[in-house]
């Protein structure tokens, strides 16, 4: 199992956040599978759709 800072880092709304959102890119940037990342953010109850820039 991946630390969840890995996923935050990844997706997270922290200036300089990879992906902004995108699961499909965090995924790719991290070397996790996509499927993975998704099992994280629903476990941890994270809103990737308020990660990304308006």
């Amino acid at each position: 199992m991946h630390d969840l800072s890995v996923v935050a880092a990844a997706v997270g709304p922290a200036p300089g956040a990879c992906c902004e959102g995108n699961l499909s890119r965090a995924a790719r940037e991290s070397g996790l599978h996509r499927k993975s990342i998704e099992r994280l953010v629903k476990k941890y109850q994270l809103d990737t759709k308020g990660m990304k820039p308006r």
